[in-house]
C-alpha cells in the first residue's frame, strides 16, 4: 500500500486528513498539541510530541525545541548566534542548544550546502 503523506488529526467529532507538506509547525502548548498548517490550526489531545516525532518523516520534520517540531521546508533562515529560526510565514521560533546539532545534521542530509 502506498503512503499518502497525510497526518490524521481527530478533533472534536471530526477526523481531518492533513497533508504533511501543508504543516508549518507542531507545538505543545497548554497541555495540547497544536498543528499549524497553511490555513488552519488543529488542536490534539492525548498525543505527545515524541509520538508525533516518531511518526513523521525524518527528512521533512525536525525537533527544534522540547515544545516544537518544524517542517524543514518552511525554514527560511537560521540565526545560530541568537538561536532563532525564521519561517517562510515570518514566524520566529527559538532553537534549543540541545537540538542545534540534530538540526544541522538533518539539514546536511536534506539540502546541498554551498
Amino acid at each position: 500500500m502506498q503512503s499518502t503523506n497525510k497526518l490524521i488529526i481527530k478533533q472534536d467529532q471530526s477526523t481531518h486528513l492533513v497533508a504533511l507538506e501543508s504543516i508549518h509547525t507542531i507545538q505543545f502548548e497548554d497541555k495540547k498539541i497544536i498543528v499549524t498548517t497553511d490555513d488552519h490550526k488543529y488542536e490534539m489531545a492525548n498525543k505527545t510530541l515524541n509520538t508525533l516525532e516518531a511518526l513523521l518523516p525524518k527528512n521533512s520534520f525536525v525537533r527544534i525545541h522540547h515544545n516544537c517540531i518544524i517542517n524543514i521546508a518552511r525554514i527560511k533562515s537560521i540565526n545560530y548566534t541568537k538561536m532563532l529560526i525564521h519561517t517562510d510565514t515570518d514566524l520566529t521560533i527559538p532553537l534549543s542548544i540541545r537540538k542545534k546539532k540534530n538540526l544541522k545534521d538533518t539539514l546536511k542530509t536534506v539540502f546541498v550546502s554551498l
